[in-house]
């Protein structure tokens, strides 16, 4: 463990007992806070050629990109994960543009050009309403990891879209704590405070509530996830259990493309834009 994470965890495990609240702000403040990483050429093209414009959610700007918009197209909603950017999904463009839809991303807040330096789901899936609002309802959502499960929040909440793409998702909120918890090398005190404290800050009884697990089971649009069996960052068996629980939804696994190489890979294009087609088998 690096001094600088020893010492955070030696401190917020010590506030737990002297200062319980303080304790609970911090480690949520490191949970939540973002990292902006720069642009990779390979993203540059589809940044160039996208439609570029700020808007306002809850008094934050965020950026926006769209693409192959103005011809009655339907639109597809792209979501990048944790430190990503609204061009990440880039690789998707082509086919989708060649198969008649439009395209609508965005940087969530601490992300890309949009403001902030942290972000949590309730937030993602506010920007996600807003652009609803903004470009009517979207024909279908394709998310990448942490966007996934703020897309399935947004459509629980509300938002109209006929269908769902999950690749590389986190389906139990839960998870996310505990992943969080074990690398900070937070104790069983500091941990519970965490979880007391974001079940009172989002406003909800349970991380099921918000977990793409806990919501599968009402949704009634199609919903096709994608996972890499051997990703080091979300295991396999959370979509494997979301795609059981979610009625109809088909499980495609891939194979050597861990949780963020999938993005780019043709057959995982082709599979995705085939199930927005109606196409899919898999």
């Amino acid at each position: 463990m690096q001094l600088k994470q020893k010492l955070l965890s030696t401190t917020i495990n010590g506030l737990a007992y002297f200062l319980p609240a303080v304790s609970a702000r911090i480690s949520y403040r490191l949970w939540t806070s973002t990292h902006r990483h720069k642009m990779p050429e390979k993203e540059q093209t589809a940044f160039n050629q996208a439609r570029k414009q700020k808007t306002a959610v809850d008094g934050m700007q965020i950026m926006t990109y769209s693409w192959f918009l103005g011809e009655q197209r339907p639109i597809v909603l792209l979501l990048h994960g944790w430190n990503g950017r609204g061009t990440q999904l880039y690789a998707f463009l082509p086919a989708l543009e060649a198969a008649g839809y439009a395209v609508v991303a965005f940087d969530a807040y601490g992300h890309g050009l949009s403001e902030g330096d942290h972000t949590n789901i309730l937030q993602t899936s506010a920007i996600i309403k807003k652009l609803a609002l903004t470009y009517g309802d979207f024909f279908a959502m394709i998310g990448h990891s942490f966007g996934a499960m703020a897309a399935v929040n947004a459509i629980n909440s509300g938002v109209k879209c006929k269908k769902l793409v999950a690749i590389s998702p986190p389906t139990e909120f839960s998870a996310l704590l505990l992943t969080f918890s074990n690398f900070l090398g937070l104790n069983t005190k500091a941990t519970g405070l965490l979880e007391n404290y974001v079940l009172k800050k989002y406003a909800i009884e349970s991380f099921e509530s918000i977990s793409i697990t806990g919501i599968a089971p009402q949704m009634n649009i199609p919903g096709l996830f994608v996972h890499d069996e051997n990703d080091e960052r979300v295991p396999l068996s959370q979509s494997q259990k979301a795609a059981q629980l979610w009625p109809g939804a088909k499980l495609h696994v891939t194979k050597g493309l861990g949780h963020v190489r999938i993005l780019r890979k043709p057959a995982v294009v082709s599979t995705v834009v085939r199930f927005l087609n109606g196409e899919c088998s898999t």
